[in-house]
C-alpha cells in the first residue's frame, strides 16, 4: 500500500462504520490507478468522493502531514498525491 493510502487509512481509524468504509473505497480506488490525473476525465473519477464532505476534510488533514512524494520512500505515491489534490479541486 502507497503511503498515502496508509495515512489515510490511519486516519480513519476511529471514524463511524460509514465513514471507514467510504474512505476505504477511496484509497482503495487510489491504489487502483497506474497514471496521474492528466485531463478532466481522471479528475471526474473524483467526483463522487468530493461530495462528501468528511472526506474532503480527511483528505485535506492527510495532505497536511504528507510529505511530497520526492520525499518519500515510494515514488509511485505521486499518483495517489494527485489524485487527492484532483479531489480538492
Amino acid at each position: 500500500m502507497r503511503e498515502l493510502a496508509t495515512l489515510l487509512e490511519k486516519l480513519g481509524e476511529d471514524f463511524p462504520k460509514a465513514e471507514q468504509k467510504a474512505l476505504a473505497k477511496l484509497y482503495n480506488r487510489l491504489e487502483s490507478y497506474i497514471d496521474t490525473p492528466t485531463d478532466p476525465k481522471h479528475i471526474l473519477r473524483m467526483a463522487p468522493f468530493a461530495s462528501n464532505a468528511h472526506l474532503v476534510n480527511t483528505v485535506l488533514e492527510a495532505l497536511r502531514q504528507y510529505n511530497y512524494p520526492e520525499k518519500s520512500g515510494y515514488p509511485f505515491d505521486i499518483i495517489s498525491y494527485w489524485y487527492c489534490i484532483s479531489l480538492l479541486a
